[in-house]
Parts: structure tokens; sequence; C-alpha cells
């Protein structure tokens, strides 16, 4: 298309753009032709000025939605100084802080300013601190900025409307008749739970907004009356928004509630500690808080550890729990198998275990080296070895002398860990596949090839 660049004197330029390219691709144009910086250009369209990102097929289309053949920009030359302050905010709201005072007097650069940083107010001119439409965007962008505020606009209700839905917390800073005010204060504890301590007293029997406050921050209990406390809803609500709420419990019923309980664990596994002591014997319970965090099976009841459902569940995702757990225990297999699939915990076993090849099998599939604990018929096993070494190299080193010497034994460990090469029989040291396995895995396993190898295929340049 072809595009008319007009200026106030009338004619400028012409240029031939695709309907794609953007207003910033045609102030680049402009800035060749002409040698106005980009941050000088101001082009406008319909009187409106006109972004940089938007395409000019965009702009002025027909009727019928297609775009037109040619279009008409109007050019305007800005001072550059408030151009590049105008361009600083923009991407920068605090850069007013380092502007002169002429620019932090400029409306228009200290409304770009806040857009982007409300807080960019406390460095404006105090005669545009002010000016209610920059207050406004203050808010909006950082809802504390209320407390820098003019009085009269903590008091308007659209602006702590605004600056309470984007924080909280600024009501705190609103006036006391908005305070009070019911959608205000809605708004405020829907954002942040814990803003219902500053809404005003004649709300503060509303139960609605003390469900909001818990729903949005658990933590928020602490703040509502105590008759909410011990309202069961509530309590709920707040539980599953944040367990720890559970200590602001005040009804000792409330605390005993199983439902409550499992709620609080399944939020927040520290609530355990906050719960009474028939209910942390509860296995139930027990087995919540340990499914989040196995860590809690520590502090349980030495009848709970008993429980077989519990400890199975707290060794599935901590093996080294089995320590923990009773000797009876110890001896189910289940929970031996759980406890050494995701721990090094098989030296912790008993002779039996250490002699099942499953469980053997699970503990070296997670750590090869484990193999130094199982059974001596299972270190002679080319099953449980083969998987130990391929797990980790070294744990060759705990297999049977026979097996230490079969070929495809010392060729899966040298693929692992390289330097295994050092414990090899002399007959694999001058094997070509096992030395070249293990200097791809580990380059200095080069000096545990055999010398004669060496000399033969001249391994040294190979490697």
């Amino acid at each position: 298309m072809e595009l008319i660049i007009n200026g106030l004197s009338g004619f400028v330029c012409a240029l031939s753009c695709s309907k794609t390219c953007s207003v910033g691709d045609v102030k680049a144009e402009i800035w060749s032709l002409l040698g106005i910086s980009c941050i000088e250009q101001k082009l406008v369209h319909c009187g409106e000025e006109v972004e940089d990102t938007v395409e000019l097929g965009s702009l002025d289309a027909d009727v019928d939605g297609a775009a037109p053949h040619s279009l008409e920009l109007s050019l305007f030359r800005v001072d550059p100084r408030r151009a590049q302050a105008l361009h600083d905010v923009r991407n920068n709201g605090l850069c007013l802080e380092m502007l002169s005072d002429d620019l932090r007097k400029d409306r228009d650069i200290v409304l770009a300013a806040v857009k982007h940083n409300g807080f960019a107010l406390v460095h404006a001119h105090p005669d545009l601190r002010k000016d209610r439409e920059i207050a406004l965007a203050s808010v909006s962008d950082r809802g504390f900025v209320l407390r820098y505020l003019e009085p009269s606009f903590k008091a308007d209700r659209d602006i702590v409307l605004a600056a309470v839905s984007n924080d909280g917390f600024a009501l705190r800073n609103a006036c006391d008749s908005l305070r009070a005010d019911r959608e205000v204060a809605l708004c405020a504890v829907k954002t942040n739970g814990s803003a219902v301590q500053y809404v005003g007293s004649c709300l503060a029997e509303d139960r609605e907004i003390a469900l909001a406050a818990v729903h949005s921050s658990g933590a928020a209990l602490r703040y509502v009356l105590p008759t909410f406390r011990k309202d069961r809803e509530v309590v709920l609500a707040a539980v599953r928004s944040c367990g720890q709420a559970l200590k602001f419990v005040q009804d000792e019923r409330l605390k005993c509630d199983l439902e409550v309980a499992l709620a609080a664990v399944a939020s927040d596994f520290t609530a355990f500690q906050h719960l009474p002591p028939v209910l942390k014997k509860n296995r139930v319970v027990a087995l919540a808080a340990v499914k989040q965090s196995p860590g809690i099976f520590k502090s349980l009841p030495e009848e709970v550890k008993a429980d077989r459902e519990v400890a199975l569940a707290a060794v599935s995702n901590d093996g080294f729990l089995f320590t923990l757990i009773t000797q009876e225990l110890q001896h189910d297999r289940e929970i031996v198998l759980a406890a050494v699939s995701n721990s090094a915990v098989l030296a912790y076993t008993s002779e039996e275990m250490q002699k099942d090849k499953d469980v053997v099998l699970a503990a070296v599939r997670h750590e090869g080296t484990m193999l130094q604990y199982s059974s001596g018929h299972l270190k002679s096993d080319s099953e449980v070895v083969l998987t130990a070494v391929n797990n980790n190299g070294f744990a060759i080193i705990y297999a049977d002398g026979k097996l230490r010497s079969c070929r495809e034994v010392m060729l899966e460990a040298v693929r692992n860990s390289g330097s295994v090469l050092q414990w090899a029989p002399p007959q694999l040291k001058e094997d070509l596949q096992v030395a070249l396995a293990a200097v791809a895995s580990n380059p200095a396993a080069t000096k545990f090839v055999s010398d004669e190898l060496k000399k033969k295929r001249c391994l040294d340049c190979e490697f």
C-alpha cells in the first residue's frame, strides 16, 4: 500500500509499505529518509496517536473490512528530551525519580510512569499527586500507594475500590466510612483474607465477610471474631486454605473433629503438631499426614508407627524411615521392597530379605553398590550383578570373582564407570571393546588399559 506522511505544513513524504508493516517500521523508514529519530516521531491517525506495534493494515479499513490501497498519517516532531523521558518511564516507571523537576511536572510523563509502576507517584510533582486520574492509575497498579494519596482520595470510593482490588491490605489506609462499606470490605478480603482485621467494626459480625476472608487466606481466622473461630463451616474453609489455621480454632470439639483435622493436614502437614493427642493417635489422620510428608512418621506415637499401612506409606516415600518401624514390620516383604526401591537401606534389612532375589534386585536398581549387602549366592547371580553394574559400575567390586572375570559383566560396568577397568582381570584389560568402552565413559581410564594393547592398537591415539 502507499503511505502518505503529512506534517503541519503539508506533504512530507510517501512510502511503499505492506499491510503487515508496523508503525514502528514506518518510523524507522522516516528516520532513514529524514533523519528524525524514532523517539522524536509522533504519528497520528484520525486524531489519535498510534502505537508502534499497530499494523498499517488495521488502520482505516474500508466498510467491508478490506485494507485501503493508500493511507495517510500525520507526523509531529516532539521534544527529544521529553520523548526520551516518556520512553524511559514507559519501560520503568521508577525512572521518574531521576528526571528533572520540569519533566516531573509533565502530566503525560507522570501518568505513563504510574501506569507502569504505581509507586512512581511518590516521585511526581506535588501538584500532580492531587490529580485524580493519576491517583487512580497508581493504586490500580500498586494498591498500597493509597497511603501516599491525598486524604480526599482515601475517601474516594472508586479509588479505594481500585486499591483494595489490587492489594486488600490497602483497606487500612482508607477512610473510616469506606472501611465500613460492605462492598469495599468484601473486595479487600477476597484479595487478601487477612485484610479482615481492617474492616470496620460494624462489619465484624458479617459472616459472609468472615467466610470470604478465610477462603482467601486461612490465616485470616486469627482476625475474625471468636464466634467464627467456633463456626464449623468457617473453620473448615480456613484449614482447607491454610492448615496452620488450626491453631486459631477456639472450640476444642472442632479441634477433635476428624474432618477438620484431615482437611488441615491435607493442606499443610505441619498442622499435625497442632492436633490434640487423641487425633495424633488416629491412624487415618496419621496416614494422611505421612502421605503429605513422610518425616511426620518420626513424631508419631509408637502404636501408630506399628500400623502396617502407615509404615508402608512412610517408607514408600522415604525408605530411610525403615529403621524406625517395628521389628515385626521390618520382616514384611512388601514394606522392605518399598523401602529399598527408593533408598539405600538394604544394609538394615534382615538376612532373610538379603537372600530374597526380588528384594536385592529392587535395591540394586536404586543403588548398585547395595550389592555388597546381598547374600553371597546373589553376588554370583548374573542378573543381579548385571543390574547392579548397570546402575553403578563400581558395584562390580562386590560381585563374585567369577563374574568379575565375565566379559559381559565387565563391559556393562565400564560403560557405566570407565575407571572400573582397574579391577578387570589382565585378559579383559587387553580386550579392545572393553578398553574402548571404558575410555569412552571416562578418558582417564586409559591408564588402566594394558600396555600390550596400547602398543598393538595405538590406543592412545584412538582415545
